[in-house]
C-alpha cells in the first residue's frame, strides 16, 4: 500500500492523505483531478510530545533509575567499623542491615547507630508542596491577627 500526503492549493492548511493498493499512475491520477501538491512532511523526525508528557516521561525515568540505585545499595547493608584494629576496619557487610552502623570500640565495647537517609530534591519538592497550604494559611492567619491587634 502507497501513501502519500498533499495540500490542497486553494487551502494549504488542509492535509489529504491518499492511500492506494494499486499502481502510482492512480495517486498521479487522483492528485491531477483534485489538484493536489505533494505537502512538505514537517513532523519527519519529531516525537511529538508534549511538554507535560516529557515532564512526566523524564520525572519516571529519574525516578526509576533512583528506585534501582536504591535497591542495589541496599543489597549492600549496612556499616561495620571496628576500631580495635590498625588502621581501623570500615566494611560494608550484608548481616548487618541497611541504614545500621555497627562499631566496635578500642575497649570493646559494641555501639550501634541507625541513619536515616536524607530527603533528595524530589522529596524535599513534594514535603514542600504538600506543606504549602498550612505554610500559607498560618502566615496569613498571623498577619491577620498582628494587623488587628495594631
Amino acid at each position: 500500500m502507497r501513501r502519500a500526503r498533499y495540500n490542497l492549493q486553494s487551502m494549504p492548511d488542509l492535509r489529504v492523505i491518499v492511500r492506494s493498493d494499486d499502481a502510482e499512475d492512480e495517486l498521479l491520477t487522483v492528485v491531477s483531478e483534485f489538484q493536489l501538491h505533494e505537502a512538505e512532511d514537517e513532523e519527519a523526525g519529531e516525537l511529538g510530545l508534549d511538554p507535560i508528557t516529557m515532564v512526566v516521561l523524564v520525572g519516571a525515568g529519574l525516578s526509576f533509575g533512583k528506585f534501582i540505585i536504591s535497591v542495589l545499595d541496599k543489597r549492600k547493608g549496612g556499616m561495620y567499623i571496628d576500631l580495635g584494629t590498625a588502621p581501623p576496619t570500615v566494611e560494608r557487610s550484608k548481616e548487618v542491615p541497611f541504614g545500621v552502623i555497627v562499631i566496635l570500640t578500642v575497649d570493646g565495647n559494641v555501639e550501634i547507630r541507625t541513619l536515616d537517609e536524607p530527603k533528595d530534591a524530589l522529596e524535599r519538592m513534594i514535603t514542600e508542596a504538600i506543606n504549602l497550604p498550612a505554610t500559607v494559611t498560618r502566615s496569613v492567619v498571623k498577619e491577620t491577627l498582628d494587623t488587628a491587634k495594631a
